[in-house]
C-alpha cells in the first residue's frame, strides 16, 4: 500500500523528534552495526548522531519530513556543499556524540571515515545534492514514505541539470534507488570497516 504524503521543511525545533524516529529506523544499519555492535540502546546513540545530521542538513542542504507525527526523514547535502567536512560536525554536535558513544565506536567510526574518504575520491565531484540518509519509522516502511519524500529533491535537481548522488550500505535499498532513477556507480567492501558500500549516481536528465 501507498500512503500519500505533503511532504514539509523540518522545523529546528522538531530535529530531536526526528532524531529520536531515525535511530529507531536505522538502528540496524550496517554502519551502526559495526560501530555500535552489541548496544542494548543503539537506538538512542544513532539518535544523537541523527541529531548532528540534521543539524547540517539544515545550515548545509533541505531536510524534508512528513506532516504531523514524524514517520519519515531525508537529509540532503546542497550542490554547493556536497561533502561532510569535519568542521561541520564539529560545529553540529560532534562532541556529544563523541561522548554518547565511546571511545570504541568512535575508533570505528574513523576507520569507516577513512574508507568513505579514500573511495570518494574514485567518485565524481561534479556539483550535485546529496542525500545523507533517508529514514522511515519502523511499522511505516514500504509505505512509499521514503520515495515521496526523496522526490521533493528530485524535482529541483531535473529542472536545474544536476545530479543526484546517495550511498547505502544495504543490498535491498539498491534496487529501490534504482526505481527512482538512480545506478550503482561503485559496489566495494571497505577495506577497515569491512561494510559493503553501494555508491549511487542520478544523472542530470533522469
Amino acid at each position: 500500500m501507498t500512503t500519500a504524503i505533503t511532504p514539509v521543511r523540518l522545523l529546528p525545533n522538531q530535529i530531536v523528534e526526528a532524531a529520536a524516529m531515525m535511530g529507531r529506523a536505522a538502528a540496524n544499519d550496517p554502519l551502526f552495526n559495526y560501530c555500535l555492535p552489541d548496544e542494548p540502546d543503539r537506538a538512542e546513540k544513532v539518535a544523537s548522531f541523527m541529531q548532528m545530521i540534521l543539524r547540517i542538513g539544515l545550515v548545509h542542504g533541505e531536510v524534508w519530513a512528513t506532516p504531523g507525527p514524524i514517520t519519515g526523514i531525508a537529509a540532503w547535502l546542497a550542490p554547493d556543499h556536497s561533502m561532510i567536512s569535519q568542521e561541520d560536525r564539529e560545529t553540529t554536535g560532534w562532541s556529544s556524540v563523541r561522548q554518547v558513544w565511546g571511545s570504541d565506536a568512535i575508533s570505528r567510526f574513523e576507520a569507516f571515515l577513512a574508507d568513505i574518504g579514500e573511495a570518494n575520491e574514485r567518485a565524481s565531484h561534479d556539483p550535485h545534492w546529496y542525500l545523507m540518509w533517508v529514514c522511515v519509522e519502523l511499522g511505516h516502511q514500504g509505505q512509499g514514505i521514503g520515495s515521496g519524500l526523496i522526490r521533493e529533491v528530485l524535482s529541483q535537481a531535473v529542472e536545474k541539470g544536476v545530479a543526484c548522488h546517495l550511498q547505502t550500505y544495504t543490498a535491498h535499498n539498491v534496487a529501490i534507488y534504482e526505481r527512482l532513477g538512480f545506478g550503482v556507480s561503485q559496489d566495494m567492501a571497505m577495506p577497515r570497516s569491512g561494510i559493503q558500500r553501494w555508491y549511487m549516481v542520478r544523472p542530470p536528465a533522469s
